[in-house]
């Protein structure tokens, strides 16, 4: 799913409805756009991460309701989040 922020991020990934004022974005990225030789290109940036990997977003910062996104932008996604490696001090998680 595809949800934009009142400050024009567009987020890409899995979003769980916490509360009627809460949406919690799971694996999740950042969408920035920007102008190269060859046009407009989409830059997935990772999203907030944290200890506790649990970030809620409020309503009020939610400007378009979480939608589907095109297919492009899901094999995007599909190809960031398959067989991610997450580096940690001397060990690496899958």
């Amino acid at each position: 799913m595809v949800m934009i922020l009142v400050n024009g991020d567009k987020l890409i990934g899995k979003f769980e409805r916490l509360s009627d004022d809460y949406t919690i974005p799971k694996d999740s990225f950042v969408l920035k756009e920007i102008l190269s030789n060859t046009g407009f290109q989409i830059i997935p940036l990772p999203f907030v991460q944290t200890t506790d990997k649990t970030v809620r977003l409020k309503k009020e910062c939610v400007m378009v309701e979480p939608y589907n996104p095109t297919e492009e932008l899901k094999t995007m996604f599909m190809k960031l989040t398959s067989n991610l490696l997450i580096p940690r001090v001397n060990q690496l998680v899958k």
